[in-house]
């Protein structure tokens, strides 16, 4: 689950229960991403961040005891500023 935030705001605070209630209801393994946020990094700073991890999690899934192999689901909240 990726937070929202326009890629300059947010934490893993605003995905957390959404991954409490995916791993609840339908027994995923759900890995909550932090990325580097703007302006300290610049965008696509935490683009890059977010694929890093997926990457990550597809590679480590055994030691999360996930089985990439039955299907990924990956979502969160829109990091695009609305106004």
């Amino acid at each position: 689950m990726y937070h929202e935030g326009a890629w300059s705001m947010g934490d893993l605070t605003d995905e957390d229960m959404n991954c409490r209630m995916f791993t609840r209801d339908l027994g995923a393994v759900c890995v909550n991403v932090d990325y580097r946020l703007a302006p300290e990094h610049k965008f696509p700073t935490g683009i890059h961040d977010c694929w890093d991890t997926l990457l990550w999690a597809t590679k480590n899934a055994t030691m999360l005891q996930a089985t990439p192999t039955r299907g990924l689901i990956v979502g969160g909240s829109s990091a695009l500023l609305e106004g």
